[in-house]
């Protein structure tokens, strides 16, 4: 029997999302190899962004990255993001975020953490969002770096 359109499984190009978060967080730091191992940017409206290197090996780089956004949070958490750059590949994925990690690329639903079927790519696409929000911050500060 000829699988249908609609029995197709849809599955994200996740590499495609690594790579553009890789590009996004060297536009920020610049060359991500020699990532100084703490940064720190104030941002506009209150905001701001920790990047902290948590492990430095020769083809990766594991980082925590810390967004702080008073003006949009009514809770007293910044959102945390760890995440692990491999230089080689020039892809950045994300391993833990709030606390939450080891994701499936598809996670069985239900699930005893209550994640959603596609959690790895959507927290894939947090980091993502909150990169292009920050360079969007800086760049209308003026800042001077990669843009």
């Amino acid at each position: 029997m000829p699988v249908t359109a609609h029995h197709k499984k849809h599955f994200f190009n996740q590499t495609r999302l690594h790579e553009t978060n890789y590009r996004l967080l060297q536009q920020l730091l610049g060359n991500l190899e020699q990532i100084t191992p703490y940064c720190h940017f104030e941002l506009l409206e209150n905001s701001l962004l920790h990047i902290e290197v948590k492990e430095k090996h020769r083809y990766t780089t594991m980082i925590t990255l810390t967004l702080t956004l008073p003006h949009l949070t009514p809770f007293d958490t910044d959102l945390t993001i760890e995440a692990r750059i491999y230089h080689d590949a020039h892809v950045v994925e994300v391993s833990h975020y709030q606390k939450h990690g080891r994701f499936a690329v598809q996670c069985d639903i239900p699930n005893r953490h209550g994640y959603h079927l596609d959690e790895k790519q959507q927290a894939n696409k947090m980091l993502q969002e909150s990169l292009r929000y920050s360079l969007r911050l800086l760049r209308n500060e003026g800042y001077q770096g990669k843009l």
